[in-house]
């Protein structure tokens, strides 16, 4: 299988998905510190929307609440998009919610439903863990990471995602929590192919947000994870809240019934508890 830079390189990418917009420049790199450190320095030099910074290799990956996420090279897809989306500042947790179906319709769309799987088909193991993981069978698969500059409306966003591929392996600390394509098909996914769904389900969601369709992306996100009735811990800000799901809200935002009141969560590590008076 080619590598990356190569394959990039010898594939002709925006004509052959025709987007309009999203990835109209791809910028690689064989091996960088962080593709949204990059794509943000290149946000604040005037890059257009729809840049695209991809790696092969991170070496100070991030993800949420400054944690690293493991990026060894040859095996992950590692990129940031850069965004100039015209809407009000409110609206900025919708682009987590694009990003997040995006990458589930991609992945779902590689393999065929015996292989990958779709909503109420054979497969049922991929699912949106709030507000940023995909889980394949429980484990993580993906994860996203936004990050944008704002007045009263959306200067630019850098959405960046990193997908789990071809590792057949991951460190001690991760092993138990983390999983990729091949480690759960037992077989190496193309990368490449991979990218061009990926770019081509970002433009669809990316336009549909634009076009007003907010609350029916939501509706959708909504469908696709498993946490609303359940009792769950939630960290944030270094505190613990107990609870039960109650919904997801019109933004994205978690509400959680905790000690009879109904809290608000844009962010937070969400873990699945089990109540002593729950188990049977």
């Amino acid at each position: 299988m080619a590598k990356l830079r190569e394959a990039i390189l010898q594939d002709k990418v925006l004509p052959q998905i025709k987007n309009r917009e999203i990835g109209s420049r791809l910028i690689f790199f064989d091996r960088i510190e962080s593709t949204n450190l990059k794509a943000k320095e290149l946000a604040k030099e005037g890059y257009p929307s729809g840049t695209v910074v991809v790696a092969d290799e991170q070496t100070a990956g991030r993800g949420r609440l400054g944690r690293n996420w493991y990026s060894p090279g040859g095996t992950g897809l590692w990129l940031s998009i850069i965004l100039r989306p015209d809407l009000p500042a409110p609206d900025a947790p919708f682009l987590t919610v694009i990003a997040s179906l995006a990458v589930l319709e991609a992945l779902e769309s590689l393999g065929g439903k015996e292989e990958i799987g779709r909503k109420g088909q054979v497969n049922k193991g991929l699912e949106i863990k709030w507000p940023n993981d995909i889980l394949l069978e429980g484990k993580k698969l993906a994860g996203i990471l936004t990050e944008l500059s704002l007045s009263r409306k959306i200067n630019y966003v850098v959405v960046g995602i990193g997908i789990n591929v071809n590792q057949d392996f991951f460190p001690a600390e991760l092993n138990n929590i983390a999983t990729s394509l091949k480690i759960k098909y037992k077989k190496d996914q193309d990368r490449l192919e991979i990218l061009k769904k990926l770019l081509v389900s970002i433009e669809k969601y990316y336009y549909r947000l634009l076009n007003q369709e907010g609350s029916q992306l939501i509706g959708e996100w909504k469908e696709r994870m498993n946490i609303i009735g359940k009792e769950v811990n939630i960290h944030d800000n270094e505190k613990v809240y107990q609870g039960r799901v109650l919904d997801i809200a019109e933004r994205g935002e978690l509400l959680l019934e905790s000690q009879g009141e109904v809290l608000r969560f844009w962010a937070g590590d969400v873990s699945l508890r089990t109540r002593p008076e729950l188990r049977k």
